[in-house]
């Protein structure tokens, strides 16, 4: 029986990595298709890495002449050879998704996600939580569901702010209406593309200040989704799957078939003890704080720390081409 669910769940994690690679397959070629109407002068290897250099300089790449054969001018004029190059290099990168991990570890601290997240950070500002993150390279109302704890780039940053995470759960999607529950508000609809994200923790109070989340930055693109949150271990104790949407999170779900390929937890308990052992992160791994927002004693921020994940090299930058 064992090896049944061990061979459904291996099934289950190779279909979400194929999935990933046709979604970037189909979002490398179509970037390459909008970028080659705007500048006919870009090269295909330009394309497909997303260019979004200006038309002079496309212009330039133009006059230089290029790799022969391989300019691409889009749908209008563009020459079989260089469409054939767009879709060769679209193959390879979804390639390169395929053979990646899809995921990725974060630390969390601080109370706003207790009970289910860092169940301590209530009482002591030191605790911290380690996560494993399923990646979402294109997140989407497909993928990111009612229900999911998902981790997103914080929408308190600066723009060029990528590290700057916060974790919160979905309470809402796109055509969603939200209803004031003071009556203060009128009721609005979640916008397309657009997701409201919510604390865990019903004890903080947004309007003291003591938590921040969709009630006080308002609702967040799907864009920003890092990715859902499927594992979290903060001792031999307390560790073990995060409960999502169950689309996600069923028996047999993506979510156990991720962790079941990736998530070495025995290597994640050990790393921890050692970490407890050695006096808690180490030098350099500073914790992000969530946009300095909680109590005077710090107990109403959280924050995160992007770890690198164990094996393969990966980039973390959710949308590169």
């Amino acid at each position: 029986m064992a090896s049944k669910s061990g061979g459904y769940l291996s099934f289950r994690y190779k279909v979400a990595k194929l999935r990933d690679a046709a979604e970037e397959f189909i979002f490398s070629v179509f970037q390459a298709d909008r970028q080659a109407r705007r500048h006919p002068g870009l090269t295909a290897r330009d394309l497909t890495r997303g260019s979004r250099r200006t038309g002079e300089a496309a212009e330039s790449s133009s006059s230089t002449g290029g790799a022969a054969g391989t300019s691409t001018s889009g749908a209008a004029g563009g020459s079989h050879g260089g469409l054939l190059n767009v879709v060769q290099a679209a193959y390879r990168h979804a390639r390169e998704v395929y053979d990646s991990p899809v995921t990725e570890h974060l630390y969390l601290t601080g109370p706003a996600m207790a009970p289910t997240l860092n169940w301590k950070g209530a009482k002591d500002a030191s605790a911290r939580e380690r996560l494993v993150v399923r990646l979402l390279r294109h997140p989407g109302s497909n993928n990111v569901l009612v229900g999911d704890v998902v981790a997103f780039h914080s929408p308190l940053a600066l723009p060029d702010d990528v590290t700057h995470v916060m974790v919160r759960r979905v309470a809402a999607v796109e055509g969603d209406e939200m209803v004031s529950s003071s009556g203060a508000e009128p009721p609005f609809l979640i916008p397309p593309g657009h997701c409201w994200v919510l604390a865990d923790n019903s004890q903080l109070r947004p309007e003291a200040g003591e938590v921040i989340d969709s009630r006080s930055y308002g609702h967040i693109p799907f864009s920003a989704v890092i990715g859902r949150v499927v594992y979290a271990a903060s001792s031999r104790a307390t560790h073990g799957p995060v409960r999502n949407n169950p689309a996600h999170s069923e028996v047999g779900g993506e979510d156990a078939a991720v962790v079941a390929a990736e998530v070495d937890v025995e290597r994640i308990l050990r790393e921890e003890e050692q970490m407890d052992e050695f006096g808690g992160i180490e030098e350099g791994e500073e914790l992000e704080k969530e946009g300095g927002v909680g109590n005077d004693d710090g107990s109403g921020s959280d924050a995160t720390t992007r770890l690198p994940h164990h094996g393969a090299a990966h980039d973390t930058a959710i949308r590169s081409l």
